[in-house]
């Protein structure tokens, strides 16, 4: 990524900030590896790393194939520990140097205000795909492994529904429950299943609960690996939304944001010029 935006000064050279993580090479022992303090834990792009495991959807020659979500996470995670990285530098030369007058901290502000403004659009445009793909894959258990779609929108299917939900009706209220439970979960009848999750739950006199429990076992029984990458996608969603936060509580003061004498200053003078417009 570029700069912070900072022009010369003769004062002081606000560094542009190093990756996240300098390997010195091929046989390093990995103590040697030079670590960025700047970056909060959560943003470093190895969290990546822990999720990737949940989400792999096959293999090839060359090692496990990941979900999607993954490449996305990549990118996310690659972008904020730059930014963080940027912020923290300059953050740290600033104060090295002693610098408190209005026109560096202006410049200070503006800069790392166009770096949050980065972050914060990564974060969004990322939990934007990363909802979009978890929807993909909540369609593939829907419709192709449980086959609620088709059993709604076809005649034939849609018949044979109705009969299997008026015969799992007619049981007695104290025996309803297991008996689709059983055919689910031991019996293994997608059919059941989709009779079920594709109507509403009074269509088979059952509650909303009743219903939601059905489906939990559904998916497990007919969709498990999808259900494993669904998780898997909701856990890399709230890491970057963690990420997100992280660099915020971090760098949140250098344009403002919180409680900290230096959050309090900025958002003084960016009152005062304001004013002064």
């Amino acid at each position: 990524m570029g700069g912070m935006g900072f022009e010369s000064s003769p004062v002081v050279s606000i560094p542009l900030g190093d990756c996240p993580r300098r390997d010195r090479g091929p046989g390093v022992p990995k103590q040697m590896e030079q670590v960025n303090t700047n970056i909060p834990v959560s943003c470093d792009p190895g969290v990546v790393d822990t999720l990737a495991p949940d989400l792999v959807i096959g293999h090839n020659d060359a090692g496990p194939i990941h979900d999607p979500s993954i490449t996305t996470a990549r990118a996310i995670f690659t972008g904020l520990s730059e930014s963080a990285a940027l912020l923290g530098d300059a953050q740290a030369a600033i104060k090295a140097a002693g610098l408190n007058d209005p026109t560096t901290r202006e410049r200070a502000s503006k800069a790392a205000g166009s770096h949050m403004t980065k972050a914060g659009k990564l974060v969004a445009d990322g939990l934007a795909a990363i909802d979009a793909r978890a929807a993909q894959v909540q369609v593939d258990i829907d419709d192709v492994h449980l086959n609620i779609g088709a059993t709604r929108l076809d005649i034939n299917e849609n018949a044979r529904a109705g009969e299997v939900r008026s015969y799992l009706r007619s049981l007695p209220k104290s025996e309803r429950l297991e008996t689709i439970r059983k055919a689910i979960t031991v019996e293994k009848d997608r059919a059941v299943a989709a009779a079920i999750l594709s109507a509403s739950p009074l269509a088979v006199g059952l509650s909303s609960n009743d219903v939601q429990g059905l489906r939990m076992d559904a998916e497990r029984v007919f969709a498990p690996d999808q259900v494993r990458i669904r998780d898997g996608i909701a856990k890399v969603r709230t890491s970057i939304e963690t990420a997100g936060a992280a660099i915020t509580k971090r760098y949140g003061e250098m344009i403002g944001i919180g409680d900290s004498p230096a959050a309090r200053a900025a958002r003084s003078l960016a009152a005062l010029e304001g004013g002064a417009a």
